[in-house]
């Protein structure tokens, strides 16, 4: 590793870190938390290991934190922060890895799996990699992925049924078209709510729950009317649902894939959690 090399990572880890130094203080100003809080301490040994580039090091320490703290307010600032940790980028190459990786997630697979494997080598610990690198390996498989695949990334979802990443490997067992993945709640969909709104509609679909499936589609097309997929499901409601006389099934199928082959890279990277983007019709 030559000089030039080095100081560029430690320059992008401080980058990093002074983005995440801010929310230190906050930990202290939480309703009902202690006055020094030792949520505190934690986030500046973590902000430590990550200007040396250890993240794996300050994930950990914040990890064990979240297993024994009770404090609802410094648990969720506590995961929250761990969050912020695991998706920074510890080198400009790791960065560039990933953002081509999603560029070609479409067109061209393999080569975006090479690349989400090169973000990797880089920075092992990078969540949005992790994703990218199973997202890859669902598309291709196109069947439940195993147990192992999902090593790494379970620890970053509180409960089961908000771990969208697991739910989005295994859509094809037998049980997704009985689970419940979303709820009526006002206000912008977060990213991690979008795409449960979208498993949502998926398994709707799956359960033959036209009525709802259309539902919840009207409603998201209100905030999300560049969603790829919206066309597509709403010509397959009708044509599954057989409430109106569909003709030229084959033609909606052909529009949806031509949208895909044509799909602007920032559409396709703004819905790249949606593991299903434009194989639904294939």
């Amino acid at each position: 590793m030559n000089l030039k090399f080095k100081t560029f990572k430690k320059t992008a880890a401080m980058a990093a870190v002074f983005c995440l130094i801010g929310s230190i203080a906050y930990a202290a100003k939480i309703k009902g938390a202690p006055a020094e809080s030792s949520l505190e301490i934690v986030k500046r040994k973590a902000i430590n290991l990550l200007m040396q580039s250890q993240k794996r090091q300050a994930i950990g320490i914040l990890t064990d934190y979240i297993s024994t703290e009770t404090h609802r307010g410094l648990l969720k600032d506590a995961r929250e922060y761990r969050l912020k940790i695991a998706k920074k980028f510890l080198t400009k190459e790791a960065q560039e890895a990933y953002e081509m990786s999603l560029n070609l997630t479409i067109e061209n697979p393999k080569q975006a799996a090479k690349l989400s494997t090169e973000c990797l080598s880089l920075d092992p610990e990078n969540l949005d990699c992790l994703i990218q690198r199973l997202r890859l390996l669902y598309r291709n498989q196109k069947a439940p992925l195993k147990p192992s695949d999902l090593e790494g990334l379970n620890k970053y979802f509180e409960s089961p049924e908000m771990n969208w990443v697991k739910i989005s490997s295994e859509k094809g067992l037998p049980d997704f078209k009985s689970q419940t993945f979303f709820k009526k709640e006002s206000g912008k969909l977060s990213e991690d709510r979008l795409v449960l709104y979208i498993l949502e509609i998926d398994r709707s679909l799956v359960a033959k729950n036209f009525s709802k499936a259309k539902e919840m589609l009207a409603a998201l097309e209100k905030d999300h009317s560049d969603w790829p997929e919206l066309s597509y499901i709403k010509n397959r409601i009708d044509f599954e649902s057989a409430e109106k006389e569909v003709h030229g099934s084959s033609e909606f199928l052909n529009q949806y894939q031509t949208k895909c082959k044509n799909l602007n890279k920032s559409i396709a990277r703004k819905y790249r959690y949606d593991f299903d983007l434009c194989l639904r019709g294939s």
